[in-house]
């Protein structure tokens, strides 16, 4: 009878007396991959279970395995996130004009006007982060040689997610602290709030916003390259 291996596909030609009753293991020769062996007239119960009852999710699991499953969602991720960071500036120039910020007229429409812009500068940096990144992460799920597909793709995330914050912290919180404090200083700078995080006033502000931005860059760049370097040496090590 012949047998044919379920990975690499290779037939055997294996006599049907040398197969025990209850059936026999071998390892396949091209593959290494265990194959399962029964006798004709045990077949008939294991061909039902692979009807398509039995395996019509199959193609659904391939998917998975293959890692197909996170190469265009996760392109379309990085995609949003950029968009996302495109569309914040114009949420909150909607929400200041909603609130009349810029009817108070003198510094604090100034200062708001400024600080807008600041966060649109930011804004469209990050978008050009995520928007770059998104081609590469298209070219590391390329990779279909690799055993280890969603490990690399999660360190990817978290290297670009640390990049556009400690971004957005730099900038804006360096930014709306300068400004607050030279408009605002005597006007409650310090307490002033539009409903965002990091627009405050005071000397710790300035100082610390660019500090904290570029901790939150190496931080997660730091992690990202030790995911990375594990699954390097898991994938080294399974060939």
């Amino acid at each position: 009878m012949k047998v044919t291996c379920d990975e690499c596909k290779k037939e055997y030609s294996i006599p049907e007396d040398r197969i025990p009753a209850k059936g026999a293991v071998f390892t396949c020769k091209e593959c290494g991959s265990k194959i399962e062996v029964s006798r004709p007239s045990q077949m008939i119960d294991s061909q039902f279970m692979k009807n398509k009852f039995f395996t019509f999710a199959k193609p659904y699991l391939s998917f998975i395995d293959d890692g197909d499953m996170f190469r265009k969602p996760f392109s379309w991720l990085y995609t949003l996130f950029a968009i996302l960071n495109l569309i914040l500036p114009l949420f909150i120039l909607y929400k200041l004009i909603e609130m009349k910020i810029f009817n108070a007229g003198g510094k604090a429409a100034i200062t708001f006007i400024l600080l807008w812009i600041i966060l649109a500068f930011s804004s469209w940096i990050c978008f050009q982060i995520w928007w770059d990144r998104k081609s590469k992460i298209s070219a590391l799920l390329n990779k279909r040689d690799e055993e280890f597909v969603a490990t690399p793709v999660l360190s990817h995330f978290i290297q670009t997610m640390g990049e556009s914050l400690g971004t957005y912290i730099a900038i804006v919180g360096f930014g709306s602290a300068l400004l607050m404090t030279i408009f605002l200083s005597g006007q409650g700078g310090g307490s002033v709030s539009i409903g965002l995080p990091l627009v405050s006033g005071g000397l710790v502000s300035i100082i610390m916003s660019p500090i904290i931005g570029f901790l939150v860059i190496v931080v997660s760049r730091f992690f990202s390259e030790q995911i990375t370097v594990f699954t390097a040496i898991a994938n080294n090590t399974k060939k």
